[in-house]
């Protein structure tokens, strides 16, 4: 017999269609599946070749006595699957599901003809036929729009776990894929793209529609609750804080069911999970009692499955955890709450849990009077001592929490409750532990201060422990709501590390390295990546051996030299109109760094770059550091203006001054253009106002401070100089190896006009719009157009792509020094 469920008070905000991560995640790969098999398809034709031949090699005769079948396969499954699969959504109800089925249908059978049409009009001869299956003696471009449609439908559909026609469907799709592979009737290579395709399209509908929630809200909370041996007569929603938050948290009010009462689970249902260390469940309370719901949903596990994934790989000492499923990752939460109960914390005691549509219901007992510590202002020196006591409690039985926050931490009076081990782990190592310890200690830094925390550590922490906590005390080790609350408090971790070595004189705080890789090691690694694409994809090495033939060694040697000296002058620069005290030789090694930088980056973006981060590690602050940087750059163009006006004004050269070409001059246009919009924007003007305004407020005064000091002065206005004319020079030598030489003069203009308006192109390093614009100064000069290219190349290959191997070396060096 079952028993009737009274009203219940349900306070809740459900959502009724959500975008699943799991679905942007599913577009993404799907975009690298297809982009890696055409690659594949491309440049290892012998390996798929050999693949299908070898599933083909029995195929022949196969395909003669399965051709009447498999025209009745492609059949059922054209018509088929989408019958059965619109019919089991239609009879769930799930209208908008139907919608996103049908839409992904057609958008996978759209994407097939279309890259079908895109192929066979662009692309190459000898890729057309990588992809393409002989039909008598012709040959036929396949990728399966059926194939596309479907698979797109049946992504579409909902998960196959819940879906029955969807999981028989897949293996007929299956089925169907494999015959058309081995009677070739497709290419492998075209089959793997169609089924890809069709991926994307349904992940891309989802995403973009949006999915029917199936999370567990109202009603289903109610049936979860039931199940598990609970009459409810109030549920209501508890907001969380926490921005890496990927479950619900309710508060619920309830009495227990006799055991002999409860509602049976429905067919296909999971059965509930009570705990062995639960009270009696076939005695019912008299009157209703507090317990807490932590509902997990599985549309949201992808982003805690990425989380995790990231702190795997980039933090030291951690593991991945939880499975991949919602059930799994339920367990997970389970088994670490029973753990921590049977240590024997005040955690609260796991009571049970069941799943419940796309959701997992954890029942919790609610700890009387127990108030999150966000909500409180200060804590107890005894409630402190009890969170220590209590945390090495779970270290002594093997479990680290790894999320300790004010979240996640409870008063209840002078106790300290740990709740929330769902990112916690079991037979934890000693990193794991000490990085505990140093969440605790910065929360309780928060709620108290530095001193009474260090106060607390010490009556509990051995001096040892204490010790170690030192390099640990940075943003790396804490959660993000922790990270967000010390950066609400200026200079809070200062204040900590400094009371730290007052309360133990012979502590290191140097911050121990707690990735295996930082951000600015994937920056680099792009860099390099970048670099060498750009350096196999743009340099000739034909062109400039038949350059270098004619030209006088001894002449580019000196050209070469003349090269090298910009890196002095933009050193001499920077040294002068940055506040701080530089050191020359260090500032000359960044500046050849830069020349590498400037590969992967629009020319002056890199340098300025370079610069600005060598200034923030010698302790130069941000604006000041952004207003040198500035400066710098002006002074140079500044001073480049005045020696070309003068040269032009003294000489009469001004013919040599041409205009750039209509190419040249539309991409400048374009970009002028793209910021003017941006700009028209009010939001965006007033965030690159705000962006820009502590530039310009501190751009005046170092303006003022070098225009005080003459010699500094005169020091950065001589580097600005020698780092334009030494380029002048260096092409002009290039010009007298090659036997053409020109006026210095000419040589001077048409660098300085063909380097600036070469720059405006956003090209890394300049990249095609210098050399366009050199080889047409040479041509208004009278040198004839073979000789212009060679020069150009020449001068190109002195000036910067020699560079690029010398400025890898000394970033490498500058790196390690922790110059930059």
């Amino acid at each position: 017999m079952t028993t009737a469920v009274p009203p219940v008070t349900i306070t809740d905000t459900p959502v009724s269609r959500v975008r699943q991560p799991a679905n942007l995640v599913g577009m993404m790969a799907s975009a690298l599946g297809i982009i890696l098999v055409l690659v594949i398809a491309a440049y290892a034709y012998g390996t798929t070749t050999g693949v299908t031949d070898d599933v083909r090699s029995f195929g022949a005769v196969l395909g003669q006595i399965l051709a009447v079948p498999v025209n009745i396969l492609e059949g059922l499954v054209v018509i088929g699957i989408p019958v059965a699969v619109l019919i089991e959504l239609a009879v769930r109800r799930l209208t908008r599901q139907v919608l996103n089925a049908i839409i992904a249908f057609a958008l996978g059978a759209g994407l097939a003809m279309a890259a079908v049409f895109l192929i066979a009009h662009l692309g190459t001869d000898a890729f057309i036929h990588k992809l393409s299956v002989p039909l008598g003696d012709a040959e036929r471009l396949t990728i399966p729009a059926f194939v596309s449609a479907c698979t797109g439908l049946l992504v579409s559909a909902g998960p196959r776990r819940r879906r029955t026609t969807v999981r028989w469907s897949s293996t007929v799709l299956l089925v169907a894929v494999l015959v058309l592979v081995v009677t070739a009737a497709s290419s492998l290579p075209g089959m793997l793209t169609a089924l890809l395709l069709g991926a994307f399209a349904g992940h891309a509908t989802q995403y973009v529609m949006g999915v029917t929630s199936e999370r567990a809200y109202g009603q289903d909370l109610v049936e979860a609750l039931t199940r598990l041996g609970f009459a409810p007569s109030s549920i209501t929603r508890v907001e969380r804080h926490e921005r890496e938050e990927v479950s619900r948290r309710y508060h619920c009010e309830a009495t227990r069911i006799p055991l002999t009462s409860r509602t049976q689970a429905a067919p296909g249902s999971p059965a509930p999970t009570p705990s062995p260390a639960a009270p009696a469940l076939d005695t019912p309370s008299a009157t209703p009692t507090p317990y807490t719901l932590l509902v997990l949903d599985g549309d949201l596990q992808a982003i805690s499955l990425a989380t995790r994934l990231w702190r795997a790989i980039r933090f030291r000492g951690v593991d991945l955890g939880a499975g991949f499923s919602l059930k799994s990752i339920a367990e997970r939460n389970a088994l670490l709450l029973y753990a921590a109960h049977a240590a024997g914390l005040d955690s609260p005691q796991l009571l049970g849990f069941t799943l419940q549509g796309d959701s997992a219901v954890l029942v919790v007992e609610d700890i009387p009077g127990a108030t999150p510590l966000r909500e409180l202002d200060t804590v107890t020196d005894a409630w402190c001592d009890h969170a220590w006591e209590q945390l090495t409690t779970a270290h002594a039985a093997g479990l680290v929490h790894r999320r300790l926050s004010e979240d996640r931490l409870y008063a209840a009076g002078d106790r300290a409750i740990l709740t929330g081990w769902d990112q916690g782990e079991t037979a934890a190592t000693l990193l794991s532990e000490r990085l505990d310890l140093a969440q605790l200690l910065t929360v309780i830094a928060l709620k108290t201060s530095p001193e009474r925390a260090l106060a607390s550590a010490q009556r509990n922490l051995d001096a040892s422990t204490l010790v170690a906590l030192g390099p640990l005390l940075q943003a790396a080790a804490l959660p993000a709501s922790t990270n967000a609350e010390v950066r609400r408090h200026q200079g809070f971790m200062k204040n900590l590390r400094e009371a730290l070595t007052s309360t133990v004189p012979d502590v290191s705080v140097e911050p121990t390295e707690l990735f295996r890789f930082s951000p600015k090691t994937i920056i680099m690694t792009v860099m390099s990546i970048v670099a060498v694409v750009v350096v196999i994809t743009t340099i000739n090495l034909a062109e400039i051996t038949a350059a270098l033939h004619h030209a006088s060694p001894g002449w580019i040697a000196l050209a070469f030299g003349f090269a090298v000296l910009p890196w002095l002058g933009a050193a001499m620069a920077l040294i002068a109109f940055a506040p701080g005290r530089l050191p020359l030789g260090r500032s000359v090694l960044v500046q050849m760094a830069s020349s590498f930088i400037a590969l992967a980056a629009p020319a002056g973006i890199g340098p300025a770059g370079v610069n600005l981060r060598y200034m923030t590690r010698r302790k130069i602050s941000l604006p000041q550091a952004l207003a040198t940087t500035a400066l710098v750059q002006v002074a140079q163009i500044t001073v480049t203006v005045i020696i070309l006006l003068t040269m032009v004004l003294t000489s009469g050269q001004a013919g040599l001054v041409t205009l750039p070409s209509g190419t040249m001059l539309l991409a400048v246009g374009v970009i002028l253009g793209v910021v003017a919009i941006l700009m028209a924007i009010p939001n965006v003007r007033r965030w690159a106002w705000k962006q820009a305004l502590p530039t310009l407020q501190q751009l005046r005064p170092r303006l003022m401070a070098a225009l005080s000091q003459p010699t500094r002065l005169v020091f950065g206005l001589v580097g600005n100089v020698l780092h334009a004319l030494a380029y002048v020079f260096s092409f002009y030598a290039v010009l007298y190896a090659l036997g053409h030489p020109l006026p210095l003069v000419d040589a001077a203009v048409i660098y300085l006009v063909g380097n600036t308006v070469g720059a405006l192109i956003p090209t890394p390093g300049g990249v095609g719009g210098v050399e366009g614009a050199l080889i047409a100064g040479l041509s208004a000069a009278g040198i004839p157009a073979a000789i212009g290219v060679s020069a150009t190349i020449v001068f190109r290959v002195v000036s910067y792509w020699v560079q690029i191997p010398m400025g890898w070396v000394a970033m490498r060096f500058v790196e390690r020094a922790g110059d930059i």
